[in-house]
């Protein structure tokens, strides 16, 4: 349910006439609405319409020069208490990650630190069902995922460097649920505009591990755990390729964070069976980084 633009528009200019008491008692009192409940036993759309007044609240006072919100109970929706059969990850799950999102991209100082650690948290409890059962609702799942922690490590790196194992858990959960989507038989039997949306989500994929390159450091010690999951994810897929070609790239930036005692880590500790594969990627990784591409 999303709000048409002469709804919001009214909205937002209610709220900006109203008192600041008045409008954080609307906020506590919708969010209280939304906290410690069961989920599956709650009206969607009722949800929804909370989600969306809120969007507004927020968006009408970030016009503002100062804030007058008290923000203390942003992020506290219990998403893993939601059922997650179909509707509910479409009409639930989803909007609560979006609006997430959405809170993601407002001014650091407004938001506490604890509502963007539970963002991260929120990300660990999502699952990825088959993506042969309903594959636009994975993609759907999987970009709001991933807006999430993109914009994490772009907003908030802080947050993200003080958690960097569950923020390398969530990108393995991403990863091995992607690479099966990016199978050259499933691709190919999309029509194109699907088609083009993997292959964007791939570089996407290519454009986080960018990002986090910005902080070789912080990741060293567990990026080969990330290029092993890679390596055994594909020994067992034929990826299309120009997926394989953007997750490629992003696999050479991992592969400059490591030290030749990591991947040796890597080499002797992956299954037999893929060592071939890792074999090849390091190989395309050196001539990357011979031509001075990565």
């Amino acid at each position: 349910m999303h709000l048409k633009e002469n709804e919001r528009e009214l909205l937002q200019s209610l709220f900006t006439l109203m008192p600041k008491e008045d409008i954080n008692n609307i906020l506590e009192n919708l969010f209280k609405q939304m906290v410690n409940v069961d989920l599956s036993t709650w009206n969607v759309f009722s949800l929804q319409m909370s989600l969306n007044i809120i969007t507004q609240i927020i968006e009408s006072d970030s016009k503002k020069s100062e804030s007058s919100l008290f923000l203390s109970q942003l992020c506290r929706i219990v998403l893993n208490r939601a059922n997650d059969d179909d509707f509910y990850v479409g009409m639930v799950k989803i909007p609560i990650l979006e609006f997430y999102d959405f809170i993601l991209k407002q001014k650091k100082s407004r938001i506490p630190k604890q509502n963007l650690l539970y963002c991260l948290q929120v990300c660990k409890v999502v699952k990825f069902k088959e993506t042969s059962n309903n594959l636009q609702l994975f993609l759907k799942n999987f970009d709001a995922v991933w807006n999430i922690i993109y914009n994490l490590l772009i907003h908030h790196a802080e947050i993200v460097l003080s958690s960097t194992h569950s923020f390398v858990q969530i990108i393995i959960i991403l990863l091995r649920s992607f690479i099966v989507t990016g199978s050259k038989d499933l691709v190919s039997a999309q029509d194109k505009e699907v088609q083009l949306q993997i292959i964007q989500y791939a570089q996407n994929i290519d454009r986080l591990f960018t990002v986090m390159a910005r902080h070789k450091t912080s990741f060293a010690k567990l990026v080969p755990n990330l290029i092993a999951e890679y390596v055994n994810c594909v020994q067992n897929v034929t990826l299309d390729l120009k997926i394989k070609e953007h997750l490629i790239s992003g696999i050479n930036r991992l592969f400059s964070f490591c030290s030749e005692d990591s991947l040796e880590a890597v080499r002797v500790n992956i299954n037999h069976s893929c060592r071939d594969i890792f074999t090849n990627i390091e190989k395309n990784y050196k001539q990357f980084k011979y031509c001075g591409d990565v």
